[in-house]
């Protein structure tokens, strides 16, 4: 067992006469005394995602205060609170500070380390994220950082870029007692991000334990995990691995809250229903506690865990839960200002041409919102653009793209596309999702797209890649007529036993919508993506002047009601 002082041998031979007489003639060194208790606080995020300012509680710009939260000058602000209340404080961060916002996108790593070393952090484990440009772009932030950044099973050892910017672990002292901290990258990174070929990933659970073992070596009997692995590998990495103390988690964006209920967060209004307690508690093979704890995303909270070490460095008490960054927490000033330069290149931002369209993409006609009915230009887009993303940038072979109509939020006119016209038509921040799913899961969710027609349905899915009828007069649940798949050459009719490669956004994916295929039934999904805003943005700017047309994905075999024209062309 780990950690654990054993003297009780020595003891017994010596009381009972069975120690060697040339022992005995010695005289007995002073057995060291157990190390005192310590209170520990361990402030931590994970999956930021360049949220440096404040945005809408939905996700999209801040445009109306009584709705903005988040950003680093609240989060300083919250930081500073404890840290001037509290002893022995740590801050931390558990991946994926980069991609996701066009303060990542212009400034990439300098906006992030200035921040981050503003704020004071600690510590820092690798997200998937930070290789979406490369290691250099890992390197950099590595380079212009004021703390460790930890990955034990990460070997960088062959990436010049990258041979000794990031360390296994980094120990700290509080009170005189050392507290080891090391770092956990998921074993999925060569798949989702941009690591190249001389970053090699190793196995998660034996790294930390070769780790821990190690810092056992060096005194250190307090050890906090800073992992991207995802809340599920994070219980199965507490349960595998002895001498592990705490595991601030991140990658799956996972909520957890104590007591694990519905809770709604006020002002404004944000209800979650936590996947588990704060700190979720898994015992360790040697029979002792790991507390797991994970703060959501984009710094909409802060995780704030208090734990208590005995003095052979087990757990032995505990408190604590996420802290909603609201918008009723002042905004730090020095962080404000720091902020403000960054902030007037990314409105300026706003208003950068990314491309043209050559007609007009409406939201509504005759006073209907056609992307929650049928086939819409917008939808046709967007989904082309999602599609492409995944399979020419990403290099995937998805084969078909869906996202919500209700997800589309403003218009598109002739002429110019800027960046923030896009960003208004896809305000919410969603990330491109992946996943396999079978051919019956497709059909039940066009099902449940068409169910509600002729009312609007934010459900209602656009499709790129596919093709289906349905019939308005039959019962829901008994609508679609016919569906099918490109494959390539032709169209194919969608087979209940095949599995198909889908692209979505996080939202849908996740169950939104009503959408329980997507989220019960995916196989090997994944959420985290490049925003969706991002892949319009790039599609524009690729095939501009981009003229879409109504083509028939969405098709009825008795129209119930839409504008007979649109764009000039009749619906089917």
């Amino acid at each position: 067992m780990y950690r654990r002082a054993v003297v009780a041998v020595v003891i017994l031979m010596m009381v009972s006469g069975g120690m060697p007489a040339a022992w005995a003639a010695q005289p007995v060194a002073a057995v060291a005394a157990p190390a005192a208790p310590l209170d520990l606080t361990i402030l931590h995020t994970n999956d930021f995602h360049a949220r440096i300012d404040e945005y809408d509680v939905g996700g999209g710009a801040c445009t109306n205060a009584a709705n903005c939260i988040g950003g680093y000058a609240r989060l300083a602000t919250l930081v500073a609170g404890v840290r001037a209340d509290t002893d022995n404080v740590l801050l931390v961060d558990a991946g994926d500070q980069f991609q996701g916002t066009l303060y990542y996108n212009l400034f990439k790593s300098d906006v992030v380390a200035a921040m981050m070393n503003a704020v004071g952090y600690e510590a820092m484990t690798v997200g998937n994220h930070e290789f979406d440009d490369g290691p250099a772009e890992l390197a950099a932030l590595a380079t212009a950082a004021a703390f460790p950044i930890v990955s034990t099973n990460l070997d960088v050892s062959a990436e010049p870029a990258l041979v000794g910017k990031l360390a296994p672990y980094t120990v700290v002292e509080r009170e005189g007692q050392k507290v080891g901290i090391l770092g956990v990258t998921t074993t999925e990174l060569p798949d989702i991000s941009s690591p190249g070929p001389n970053v090699v990933v190793q196995d998660p659970a034996s790294s930390v334990q070769a780790t821990v073992t190690a810092l056992a070596g060096e005194g250190v009997d307090k050890v906090v995990v800073l992992s991207h692995l995802g809340y599920a590998e994070d219980l199965a990495l507490a349960a595998a691995v002895s001498g592990v103390d705490v595991i601030v988690g991140g990658h799956s964006h996972t909520f957890l809250y104590d007591p694990a209920t519905a809770q709604t967060f006020s002002p404004p209004n944000l209800s979650l229903t936590p996947v588990g307690a704060y700190p979720t508690v898994v015992e360790s093979p040697a029979d002792e506690p790991v507390l797991v704890v994970t703060a959501f995303e984009w710094g909409k909270f802060l995780g704030r865990l208090d734990v208590s070490f005995g003095g052979d460095g087990i757990v032995t008490a505990y408190d604590g839960n996420p802290i909603y960054v609201s918008n009723t927490v002042a905004k730090d000033p020095a962080i404000e200002a720091l902020i403000a330069p960054y902030r007037e290149d990314v409105n300026d931002l706003m208003t950068l041409k990314v491309g043209e369209i050559t007609v007009d993409a409406p939201l509504s006609v005759d006073g209907k919102r056609i992307c929650r009915l049928g086939e819409c230009l917008l939808g046709n887009v967007v989904t082309d653009a999602m599609l492409w993303q995944v399979n020419t940038v990403g290099g995937g072979d998805y084969q078909i793209a869906v996202t919500n109509g209700g997800g589309l939020r403003a218009a598109l006119l002739a002429g110019d596309v800027t960046y923030g016209g896009v960003m208004n038509v896809l305000p919410f921040g969603n990330t491109i999702a992946t996943m396999g799913l079978k051919g019956s899961d497709l059909l039940a969710a066009l099902e449940h797209s068409v169910r509600s027609y002729p009312g609007e349905n934010g459900g209602f899915l656009q499709v790129s890649g596919m093709r289906y009828t349905f019939d308005p007069a039959q019962p829901a649940g008994s609508r679609i007529i016919s569906a099918t798949v490109w494959n390539g050459t032709t169209w194919a009719a969608l087979q209940p036993d095949t599995v198909y490669k889908v692209v979505t956004n996080n939202f849908t994916r996740n169950g939104g919508d009503g959408y329980s295929w997507f989220r019960d039934n995916a196989i090997n999904p994944y959420d985290f993506g490049p925003g969706l805003h991002e892949a319009v943005i790039a599609y524009f700017e690729t095939f501009s002047p981009v003229t879409p047309v109504i083509e028939g994905r969405i098709n009825f075999l008795r129209r119930v009601f839409l504008p007979q024209m649109y764009q000039g062309v009749t619906f089917p």
